[in-house]
């Protein structure tokens, strides 16, 4: 990420919000994203973060 400091909404953001983020160097993480940030690392984190969060697997048949 290319930002000085980051934001996290799981609500959004106004459009005045994104505009004074992009003007501050300020990154911007949905919801969304936010999830997608959480699957992609989970595998990387130290034994204790992953305790606070306790995500399993869950396969479900297509």
């Amino acid at each position: 990420m290319d930002a000085n400091s980051v934001f996290v909404s799981t609500g959004g953001f106004t459009s005045a919000a994104i505009s004074t983020a992009k003007h501050n160097g300020v990154k911007l993480v949905d919801l969304s994203e936010l999830v997608d940030l959480l699957l992609k690392w989970y595998e990387h984190m130290p034994s204790e973060t992953k305790s606070l969060l306790r995500l399993r697997k869950l396969y479900v048949p297509l």
